[in-house]
């Protein structure tokens, strides 16, 4: 075996590396780099509501941002802006604590109280309730199957009622967190100053046509989402569908996630049978669900050309995939993130990798 040299004499031992030790050094970083990652990784797990917090007011202020800058052209300061704004997102959730989420508590509650039923009758209408009781017969048949659901849904709403004291912190943070985003958000660009001078255009390119996507969908998604729950409650509470408020929020709020605000029309197809005397049943539901595909229909063809004029440019595929990723990673957040990500991703793809793969294979 090769024994590593001696320094020689009058040489530093600070200038001395030994070749002998170079494998020793190289395991000794990647393990250091191993810990690192899983510090951070832990970190991030113990700091998971705080992250999120700060994602969702990030979100808020990225969408505002337009805005900010057109008061800021009419000579407004951004820190009276931030003010404003946090006033705004503070006035708002007391409008919710205060009146909107008792009338949705009262919604939900008559939902999660009247949905066992209506399931159990809708079963009995269309004669399956003796196919559902076989299936289920280790349960107690569809009527015990139904109350162990509805066990385990008062036990998650018993634990989650524990945690709503550190929920109601982040709630009276979230305004003033969302003013310190918009504060701080001109400084964002400041990232500029740690790219190369000659990159800069390029970089400069790639990322406002990114803001340009990601802006351009988070925006529209919004208007479009209320646009939607306000067209479903009113059309399904005049129809006389039961707890048309709350499904109508529902709806507006999954319509967020692709083909998933298809679960409130569900929902509302299961109450209208639910309601007494089968004709009038029928045509409730039918009715009901007239509504959501009008609705579906004026988002496609009308809402979302005109309001986002197709800003991810991702096709259908790409983005029931990019869905079923996010969720499966990060749940609720990638389902809500996934189509943005992949829209960025995708843009890097064109712009950065495509280019030189082509030079390359033409090379070759």
């Amino acid at each position: 075996m090769q024994q590593a040299a001696l320094p020689a004499s009058g040489a530093s031992w600070a200038e001395w590396r030994p070749r002998d030790f170079a494998p020793v050094r190289q395991a000794l970083l990647v393990v250091a780099i191993l810990l690192a990652v899983t510090a951070v990784l832990l970190l991030i797990r113990a700091l998971r509501p705080i992250l999120v917090l700060l994602l969702v007011a990030s979100t808020l202020a990225y969408i505002l941002e337009p805005l900010v800058r057109r008061a800021e052209r009419r000579g407004m300061r951004r820190a009276w802006i931030a003010l404003i704004i946090g006033a705004t997102v503070l006035a708002f959730e007391l409008l919710l604590i205060g009146w909107l989420v008792p009338q949705l508590a009262r919604e939900g509650i008559g939902l999660a109280r009247a949905l066992p039923h209506a399931v159990t009758q809708l079963l009995e209408r269309w004669e399956l309730g003796g196919l559902v009781d076989r299936m289920t017969a280790g349960n107690g048949g569809v009527s015990g199957w139904i109350g162990d659901q509805g066990e385990r849904a008062l036990a998650i709403a018993r634990g989650a009622a524990g945690k709503t004291a550190a929920a109601a912190a982040l709630v009276a943070l979230f305004p003033l967190l969302v003013g310190l985003v918009v504060v701080h958000m001109r400084g964002a660009r400041r990232v500029f100053n740690y790219v190369p001078r000659d990159k800069r255009p390029e970089v400069k390119r790639i990322l406002d046509s990114m803001d340009q996507a990601v802006g351009s969908f988070f925006r529209g998604r919004v208007i479009i989402c209320a646009i939607v729950a306000v067209l479903l409650a009113v059309g399904w509470g005049i129809c006389g569908v039961p707890q048309a408020l709350a499904l109508g929020l529902l709806g507006g709020v999954l319509n967020l996630v692709p083909f998933a605000s298809s679960l409130a029309w569900v929902l509302a197809i299961v109450l209208s049978f639910s309601a007494e005397g089968s004709t009038s049943a029928t045509s409730l539901a039918v009715w009901a669900s007239v509504i959501f595909f009008v609705v579906q229909l004026l988002e496609n063809n009308v809402l979302t050309p005109w309001i986002q004029s197709n800003a991810v440019n991702l096709s259908a595929l790409t983005i029931v995939l990019a869905t079923l990723i996010g969720g499966s990673l990060l749940g609720a957040l990638g389902l809500f993130y996934a189509i943005p990500v992949t829209a960025c991703l995708k843009k890097l793809l064109e712009e950065v990798f495509l280019p030189k793969l082509r030079a390359w294979a033409e090379a070759r």
